[in-house]
């Protein structure tokens, strides 16, 4: 057990290591960021946030919006079934696998293992999936959530049914179990920024604390359960996460979306100029009035000038959204 603790502090000083040398304060400062990133980091966010226009949350909408919902929920449903591990997975490797208290401790360790490097390439395959465009990103979201749910929930009822006589294989499932679990990186967790890059820190908030409710119910349940410690106990506690993950995934599945939301795009200033035309007059005055509609400081007289609120300008695109502009149109 000791061996792990000094292992588990070692990954922790590289961490560090490697956090100081590749990250920086702003994507302007980094030193290997592409230039494709860093526009698109820029035209999202800003470059500090002094740079950026100050805007109220939106509660109300933040509040009653669907797809946020999505995430809230399918966070919390998720959350569910990493928390019932985290508690009890050594638990239930010692009571129904037989495993000896010294090799609990190592064993209940791979599965996370293998859902760090899980992790580590999910980003990396759902970017790719949006880059090329073979998948949208609400369909990246949605499959690789889904795919999370389903698959952990599957390996985790069929860990329920082994027995100590067939420790490898539920160790394996175990290690599936988590793996599929780390595909949920390219899923909620992400999908906050593609929701409402300015007010993503609050939505992930809101869906990261009602994720740690399931954290404190979570181990009353498994208590409940399992009083006598069987094998037939525990798979009651795993089929009640993946009751949980069923219900997260029919929820994310029909309410997720990938789409910059309208709520959460920064004002668009629009301003039409509708001039009339001058008519009559000789050539020289019509010839006169077209010089001096091509000098900047002419200003006609009788045009109207109206602003166009956000929700009037529909039609512009998500990009166009992340960054005021004005547009003049002269008749």
């Amino acid at each position: 057990m000791g061996s792990i603790f000094y292992l588990s502090g070692l990954g922790n000083l590289l961490w560090v290591v490697v956090w100081f040398v590749v990250t920086a304060d702003t994507p302007t400062k980094h030193k290997w960021i592409s230039e494709a990133e860093k526009n698109y980091i820029l035209r999202s966010i800003g470059e500090t946030p002094e740079d950026k226009e100050i805007l109220p949350t939106p509660w109300r909408a933040i509040l009653t919006s669907a797809p946020v919902w999505a995430c809230i929920i399918g966070q919390m449903c998720g959350a569910y079934t990493a928390y019932t591990l985290l508690t009890s997975l050594p638990a239930f490797m010692k009571e129904v696998l037989k495993f000896d208290i010294k090799q609990n401790g190592g064993l209940s360790a791979l599965p996370y293992l293998c859902e760090t490097v899980v992790v580590l390439v999910t980003g990396q395959v759902a970017d790719r999936l949006r880059e090329r465009g073979i998948l949208s990103t609400k369909n990246t979201r949605k499959l690789f959530q889904i795919t999370a749910n389903v698959g952990s929930a599957i390996c985790l009822i069929s860990a329920g049914y082994m027995n100590c006589t067939q420790r490898p294989l539920a160790v394996l499932l175990l290690c599936l179990c988590l793996s599929f679990m780390g595909l949920r990186r390219a899923g909620y967790s992400s999908n906050h920024i593609d929701l409402a890059p300015r007010h993503a820190g609050v939505i992930f908030g809101i869906a990261n604390t009602a994720g740690t409710v399931p954290g404190m119910i979570a181990p009353l349940v498994v208590g409940a359960l399992t009083p006598n410690r069987t094998a037939e106990e525990w798979r009651r506690v795993f089929f009640v996460c993946a009751a949980l993950s069923l219900l997260g995934t029919i929820v994310y599945g029909i309410f997720a979306d990938g789409e910059l939301q309208s709520w959460a795009a920064p004002p668009v200033e629009l301003v039409i100029k509708e001039c009339q035309e001058v008519k009559g007059g000789d050539k020289n005055h019509n010839d006169e009035t077209h010089e001096n509609h091509k000098n900047p400081a002419f200003e006609p007289s009788d045009c109207d000038c109206r602003d166009i609120s956000p929700e009037e300008a529909t039609s512009n695109t998500a990009e166009g959204l992340h960054s005021p502009q004005k547009v003049e149109a002269q008749n």
